[in-house]
């Protein structure tokens, strides 16, 4: 148990970085795409006026 509770901690430790990035990566993603949704609403209310 005590073994595999390290091996766990020395994945988690070594990975971190990337798994970071990937946040970031989501993060950009999400803030995007709700920029986008943003700018596509303005955008019809203009061509509405």
């Amino acid at each position: 148990m005590n073994i595999h509770q390290n091996k766990r901690k020395l994945y988690k430790h070594v990975h971190q970085p990337v798994n970071r990035r990937g946040n970031y990566l989501m993060y950009y993603l999400l803030v995007g795409t709700f920029v986008a949704s943003l700018l596509v609403q303005i955008v019809a209310k203009y061509c509405a006026q």
